[in-house]
């Protein structure tokens, strides 16, 4: 017999009370859901409406500096509240640092930046350095951001024709602190570890002398180097180590021939490092092209600065002898290339043509007149030998015969 359980509603079956139950359980897990859902989405909103997250860069909590770097630190933030604003707390508060201060208010938020500069980087500037969000000047949230002087001890060669070798160095230190792990320095080119490089074998580094030893060098192995560092295992520094050579201009063609309303390329390929100023000349008066002209053009071309002439639709006036000159300042030091370019007419082309056919007609002109008076001559010469032949035969029948039988019936 099957047990009824007896309600206030009316008679149920157990089937059916234990379906209620499950449909219950489903309802509270579903209102937990929601809970759960309205914790991580409504209450994070609500937080970061309150404009308590910073942005600050670079994003690093310690930076190592070298002497004499200028250095930004930019803090920035959005608030809704008005009274919100941003503050640098600095190691020392007799530091000569310029600070930029901004505020802009858009739809209804606050947007906040607060920006610090350090003309020239030395050991005194070294500390810790916080930004604080401050709400009724208390502090929000903050950022902190660690500044340690670096010395670099380094050795700079230049290139000079003949030399075969060329060693670069650095090694760094921390002042103040020595127990601070530094490893390398692992060399760079051009953001290429120097031992993948093609020719690798001509680079030979040594972490205990910390150097670079260049062989068989040439002026295209001057350039910017990098000696990475490692400082306790995680951060990295970079060293930059300058391997110098004055600036040489690579040799142009002689010259240049065009046609009116070609386009014009020149390039003033340079070599040498620091990166010189290109200066282009045309018969010695220096080419100011503005940016406005669309005809010509400087451009940069291999890291160099208006290294690249370009002209549209040349004209005759474009036609001249043009410099590139190569100048290093703090080296003292230009080297220069010449080229002449010649412009010619666009129907230059077409007058040794007109030339052919005109004595092709002349000659033509001359043959015709020759053989037609060659002509008249022969006829001429027919007619005369007609009337010497004419002349003869009268002659003959004109002759007197002797009489013979034949010739007189009278005989």
């Amino acid at each position: 017999m099957r047990r009824l359980c007896s309600l206030k509603e009316g008679w149920i079956r157990p089937s059916e009370v234990a379906g209620e139950k499950q449909i219950t359980a489903l309802l509270w897990k579903m209102a937990l859901f929601f809970s759960f859902a309205v914790l991580f989405v409504v209450f994070p909103a609500l937080h970061c409406q309150s404009g308590d997250t910073l942005t600050v860069s670079p994003t690093v909590r310690e930076l190592f500096m070298k002497d004499g770097v200028m250095q930004y630190l930019n803090c920035s933030s959005t608030s809704l509240k008005k009274d919100a604003k941003l503050e640098w707390t600095l190691p020392k508060d007799t530091l000569r640092i310029e600070k930029i201060e901004a505020k802009k208010s858009i739809g209804g938020s606050l947007n906040l930046e607060h920006n610090i500069m350090i003309p020239s980087f030395s050991s005194q500037y070294s500390g810790k350095y916080t930004c604080s969000l401050m709400l009724n000047n208390v502090a929000e949230t903050t950022y902190d951001i660690t500044l340690t002087a670096i010395k670099e001890n380094k050795t700079e060669p230049r290139f000079y024709m003949g030399n075969d070798t060329a060693t670069l160095s650095c090694s760094i230190s921390i002042p103040g602190s020595s127990s601070r792990k530094i490893e390398g320095p692992i060399w760079f080119k051009n953001g290429t570890k120097v031992s993948e490089l093609k020719d690798a074998d001509r680079f030979e580094s040594s972490l205990e002398n910390k150097t670079l030893v260049i062989s068989e060098t040439t002026r295209q192995d001057a350039g910017l180097y990098v000696a990475q560092f490692e400082i306790d295992g995680s951060e990295k520094y970079d060293c930059q180590v300058a391997y110098i050579a004055g600036p040489l201009v690579l040799d142009f063609e002689k010259s240049k021939n065009l046609i009116q309303e070609d386009n014009m390329e020149l390039r003033c390929q340079v070599k040498g490092y620091p990166y010189a100023v290109v200066t282009w000349f045309k018969d010695d008066q220096k080419l100011n092209v503005s940016k406005d002209n669309d005809r010509i053009q400087q451009t940069p071309l291999d890291g160099y600065q208006n290294a690249r002439l370009t002209i549209k639709n040349v004209e005759f006036s474009d036609a001249g002898e043009y410099r590139c000159e190569a100048y290093t300042e703090s080296l003292n030091e230009t080297n220069a290339k010449t080229i002449v370019v010649r412009v010619k007419d666009k129907l230059a082309a077409l007058w040794p043509f007109l030339g052919i056919v005109c004595e092709v007609f002349i000659l033509c002109t001359i043959i015709f007149i020759y053989e037609k008076k060659r002509n008249r001559q022969a006829e001429q010469a027919d007619n005369d030998a007609q009337e010497a032949d004419g002349a003869t035969t009268d002659n003959v029948e004109g002759l007197r015969h002797r009489n013979t039988p034949a010739n007189n019936p009278r005989a």
